[in-house]
């Protein structure tokens, strides 16, 4: 691919991290922490298999494990090899119920970019900046002779999460959000295409209808499903496969207020963890990143951190590996496949 060719995927996994166009969603929708109880017992009750859990120290996780059939395994990440600051390890152990063990996967370095290029290769598409440590949380429960792996994606796109995209639900200001969380085409590709369109499908009297748009397109798409199946694992996404059929009230209630009433119904006299972020040493990782190929500019690489760097970095070496094997891509044309 030479760099005068326009970038159309690649612009769309810039700005929104996921390809397109995109498959819809079977859903069901729930109103009351009773019904997202029930429709998260029931996912995982469902299972004929062995379960694992993606267990972090947060609230979403931490509300699934309590449905986690005896002989289940949780696994809980862990980053570098001396940073014990980066682990969530205790947090996450105290919504580990009896009869489940606990694992800690430690994630180097080089296991991450290792297992970068295999998820590469697997699914032929970039990864998300996590992806690669669900890959080796996948490569450990296999071993184990797990089956199903729950997770707790799909949690803030259903129930509220990313409350900054509420706070300014203009055309602009969204756009200006998903911007800033992300990676704009523009300041990375020579040749990249307008991809505003997706901001616009969800848009109606300059108002962006984030509820359905997280719903629909997301922060990462189906990235960590895809991962899990592509390592051999069935993945249980429970928030995943039902939405809050209410409008949110986030300004009212505050981000993920379902959820905190779920919590408080299957926990009635515990609290949640305090909420930290995936604590992936993504800075001192992509310090020195800047891409080599023909189609990427290097002139506003001062603009990224580290996260931003690694998409960067996914987007290239998929690239690369797209250009070394022949692989062919979705055209990027349009929202949802057809």
């Amino acid at each position: 691919m030479t760099s005068g060719v326009p970038l159309r995927n690649e612009s769309l996994y810039l700005m929104y991290r996921r390809f397109f166009p995109i498959h819809r969603r079977m859903v069901s929708l729930v109103t009351t922490p009773e019904e997202m109880q029930d429709h998260c017992s029931d996912k995982i009750a469902s299972v004929e298999g062995r379960v694992g859990i993606m267990l972090s120290g947060g609230m979403d996780s931490a509300m699934l494990a309590h449905f986690l059939p005896k002989g289940s395994i949780a696994y809980t990440l862990e980053y570098g090899e001396d940073e014990t600051a980066l682990s969530e390890f205790d947090q996450a152990a105290r919504f580990v119920p009896l009869g489940v063990e606990h694992k800690k996967i430690r994630i180097t370095r080089a296991s991450f970019f290792d297992m970068a290029r295999e998820l590469t290769l697997l699914k032929r598409e970039p990864t998300v900046p996590h992806d690669p440590a669900i890959g080796l949380a996948a490569r450990q429960a296999l071993a184990d002779g797990i089956t199903h792996m729950v997770t707790g994606v799909g949690a803030d796109g259903s129930f509220g999460g990313f409350g900054h995209f509420y706070k300014d639900v203009s055309y602009a200001a969204f756009r200006s959000n998903i911007i800033k969380q992300f990676v704009a085409p523009w300041d990375v590709l020579k040749n990249p295409v307008p991809v505003d369109w997706v901001i616009g499908h969800y848009t109606v009297n300059d108002k962006v209808d984030v509820q359905t748009y997280l719903g629909d397109v997301g922060t990462e798409g189906t990235a960590v499903f895809d991962t899990l199946q592509a390592c051999g694992l069935v993945p249980v996404n429970p928030y995943s496969s039902m939405r809050f059929g209410a409008a949110l009230d986030i300004a009212g209630r505050g981000g993920k207020y379902p959820l905190k009433d779920m919590f408080a119904l299957i926990y009635p006299d515990r609290k949640p963890n305090k909420k930290m972020a995936l604590p992936v040493p993504y800075g001192p990782w992509m310090r020195d990143y800047i891409p080599t190929r023909p189609e990427f500019r290097t002139d506003r690489m001062d603009r990224f951190g580290g996260k931003n760097r690694y998409q960067i970095y996914a987007l290239e070496l998929y690239m690369d590996m797209r250009a070394q094997f022949g692989w062919s891509q979705p055209t990027g044309d349009r929202l949802f496949m057809q």
